[in-house]
């Protein structure tokens, strides 16, 4: 079973519907009308066995070069990615310690890897 397409993502209350824009199998990839969100969900068997998982989202942004003054296209990508066996965790497993991993990630803790700190 695959994601809904199009399917949405929620940045800051605002709802953003992505399209699917490519579904090889294993790996779908999604994009806003506009170009400016790319959402890419992969999943890979290592050699190993285990089963690797991406979530990658990719935002693009113009904004303006401190040097220069220019306007250039950046993006900033967020990824979450899994690398499990493929028996002894269940998809509730998974969501408990997503959820725990996500809760970490506070204002308070993204302003101190934004500064670097580990």
């Amino acid at each position: 079973m695959s994601f809904a397409d199009p399917t949405t993502i929620t940045i800051n209350g605002v709802a953003l519907s992505l399209a699917k824009i490519r579904d090889d199998g294993l790996t779908s990839e999604y994009n806003s009308v506009d170009g400016l969100y790319n959402l890419l969900i992969s999943h890979n068997r290592l050699k190993s066995g285990r089963i690797k998982t991406v979530v990658k989202l990719t935002v693009f942004r113009t904004v303006v070069h401190p040097l220069t003054g220019l306007n250039v296209t950046e993006s900033v990508t967020h990824q979450y990615s899994f690398d499990r066996p493929p028996y002894g965790w269940t998809a509730t497993f998974l969501d408990q310690e997503s959820d725990g991993l996500m809760a970490l990630l506070t204002l308070a803790n993204m302003t101190k890897l934004f500064g670097l700190e580990h």
